[in-house]
């Protein structure tokens, strides 16, 4: 009867710890998921935040009136590449889109909303990010 016992606790033993390695394994795919999703996130915000800086700095306000001919955004949506790595061997595309929306306009001030969203198609479900930054321009 031992020979049996031992049998079945040999099984058990076995199945627990299939059962382990199952869930290890899976444990470090989703931690891999989560690191690949982390830094495209921060790379899609660096590049919504690279574009807003430059906006930061415009002077010109016809360049975010969508009336107007000289209007920033008409040439997006926009691919940017990103490359990093130790010698630059990886690469990604980021979808950049941008509009801007006037949403005060009174005798001393004119307010724009500009809306940057980046989108990263890599991995399922995308990455999208979106910053909005207010830009003000003093009537004279």
């Amino acid at each position: 009867m031992s020979n049996y016992s031992d049998i079945l606790y040999l099984t058990v033993a076995m199945v627990v710890f299939s059962i382990l390695t199952i869930n290890t394994a899976r444990s470090f795919q989703f931690t891999a998921d989560t690191l690949v999703r982390a830094d495209l996130e921060y790379r899609a915000t660096a590049i919504a935040q690279d574009e807003i800086d430059q906006i930061r700095w415009e002077t010109d306000e016809n360049k975010l009136d969508p009336e107007h001919d000289d209007y920033l955004f008409d040439s997006y949506p926009q691919n940017q590449a990103i490359t990093y790595g130790n010698e630059n061997e990886y690469s990604e595309t980021f979808k950049v889109n941008g509009k801007s929306t006037l949403i005060e306009n009174t005798s001393s001030m004119k307010r724009y909303k500009v809306t940057i969203t980046t989108t990263s198609n890599s991995i399922d479900p995308k990455v999208e990010v979106s910053l909005e930054f207010i830009k003000s321009y003093m009537q004279e």
